[in-house]
């Protein structure tokens, strides 16, 4: 029989961490320890346990099959506590000074951010936001959240687990722009016309499988001649350039004037771009969540 007495709650944490990053170092990086006080810490539980829970491999570890069931069983049991210990904390966002981290493509911080942060000027003048840019991939996504990397995720992945919750948030229409001056390209695109110049990419990730998503033909692929991690230079370079950049057209609106910009339709159907705001189940609970949650929806459906 078990006694809860003999284990403590730390091992349990630690325990927690070094199973979801995967390694000492990563577990201590996250909870802000050193490699040797985590190390020192699955020792001590190795003790308390029938069967070893690592196993040297390479120049890492791996979890044994007996680690990995009891992970199932305490992980749950520590979201439970999460849960149950934050159910009754009361939020008072025109006092709080919590900070809140979003995980999300770069294109949030001028989609959203300016926004948001006037928002909690005004409202919540102590509460700090923060955005940790992540490619929108279904695993990435998970991964900041199960992890508690991020209080939220903002983006077009549909994460399908039963550990986090989604919800639609907006959906943006998609544009290209290019050069008011173009060459070849004046007030309108051909579909022929498009897949024949060089484009602008946001980002390293594929994006025309994106596109693909939002599309129920197949479409060829983009010749892509530059990449930038910042949506102000893609529409920038697209100012400077021949090349075209495909992009929501909330943005293109805001800077084609500045930048000298011609908007053109896309020559071919594409469903607007779902975003979803997703979050860890464990803090549904959360009054500040929640907040920041109602805000965010309203605040996007400000945003045109």
């Amino acid at each position: 029989m078990i006694n809860l007495q003999d284990y403590n709650l730390n091992l349990l944490l630690i325990f927690d961490a070094v199973m979801r990053t995967g390694s000492i170092s990563g577990a201590a990086v996250q909870l802000d320890m050193t490699t040797a006080a985590v190390s020192k810490a699955m020792t001590k539980l190795r003790q308390k346990t029938p069967d070893p829970l690592f196993i040297r491999d390479g120049r890492g570890i791996r979890p044994t099959n007996h680690a990995i069931i009891m992970h199932q069983h305490i992980k749950e049991g520590l979201r439970s506590f999460e849960q149950g210990l934050g159910s009754g904390i009361e939020f008072n966002p025109a006092t709080s000074d919590r900070n809140f981290v979003i995980a999300g493509e770069v294109y949030l911080d001028d989609l959203l951010y300016p926004n948001l942060l006037t928002h909690c000027q005004q409202h919540a003048p102590s509460i700090t936001t923060r955005l940790i840019p992540t490619t929108d991939r279904t695993d990435e996504a998970y991964a900041a959240l199960s992890e508690r990397r991020a209080d939220l995720f903002i983006g077009t992945a549909v994460i399908s687990h039963s550990s986090i919750k989604q919800e639609w948030l907006k959906s943006f229409e998609i544009a290209v722009v290019c050069a008011r001056d173009h060459p070849r390209i004046q007030k309108t695109l051909t579909r022929e016309q498009y897949f024949s110049e060089k484009h602008i990419c946001l980002g390293l990730q594929k994006l025309d499988e994106r596109m693909a998503r939002l599309s129920d033909t197949p479409l060829p692929q983009r010749d892509i001649a530059y990449y930038s991690h910042s949506p102000l230079s893609t529409l920038i370079a697209a100012s400077r350039t021949e090349l075209l950049c495909t992009t929501h057209r909330r943005l293109a609106l805001e800077w084609c004037d500045k930048l000298d910009l011609q908007i053109l339709e896309l020559p071919f159907p594409l469903r607007p771009a779902p975003h979803y705001m997703s979050w860890h189940i464990s803090k549904s609970s959360d009054p500040g969540l929640n907040w920041l949650r109602q805000q965010l929806k309203q605040l996007m459906g400000t945003v045109g």
